[in-house]
């Protein structure tokens, strides 16, 4: 089992990338970032409760395989998810050990069911990082002022369908990563 960061250490690491590559706008090219982080990413057929599945072959080279059957917005954060795990549990070159034999085993790790459930150490820590890299902190405070200036009515449910809409992200996340800022209160 690979090791947790933590959920702070998490999130550092999507706001590190979210400044080394220059983003300032919604919605994050995720793919892109994959890309440049030398992850290889491929829309498959996949049981319909696995939303993607890592892959690190034994020459260290990641591959993050896409339910396409799933819906954009969870196809993104599932990309994340998986780019967080990439980063932070599976680095593209594993380590060697003395005892490293020449075939290594091929690693492989399932987005699925458990990892909504919050109880896993690594799932929270790939949930954390792809809230904070797909919902970047100052980028939703920004946008969530700029929705309440212009029109102050707005209920909080039609705020969070716009964010989410312009994040590119289920309004469910979008709630959650409100809740976890602190400009909600959990229902």
């Amino acid at each position: 089992m690979k090791k947790a960061v933590g959920r702070r250490q998490a999130e550092k690491r999507a706001q590190e990338i979210v400044e080394q590559h220059h983003l300032a706008e919604p919605p994050l090219d995720v793919e892109a970032l994959c890309r440049g982080e030398g992850i290889v990413v491929v829309r498959e057929r996949l049981p319909p409760d696995t939303s993607a599945v890592l892959v690190r072959d034994p020459s260290g080279q990641r591959v993050i395989g896409l339910n396409q059957a799933h819906a954009a917005n969870r196809q993104r954060f599932s990309l994340a998810h998986e780019l967080g795990h990439a980063l932070l549990h599976f680095p593209a070159e594993p380590p060697m050990t003395a005892d490293a034999v020449v075939d290594r085993p091929l690693e492989v790790l399932f987005r699925d069911g458990i990892a909504g459930k919050g109880t896993n150490a690594i799932e929270i820590d790939a949930n954390s990082f792809a809230a904070a890299l797909l919902m970047p902190p100052e980028m939703v405070e920004r946008l969530l002022r700029q929705i309440w200036d212009q029109n102050r009515s707005l209920s909080t449910d039609q705020a969070v369908a716009d964010l989410a809409a312009r994040f590119q992200v289920s309004e469910q996340a979008m709630r959650y990563r409100l809740i976890n800022l602190g400009y909600l209160e959990p229902s």
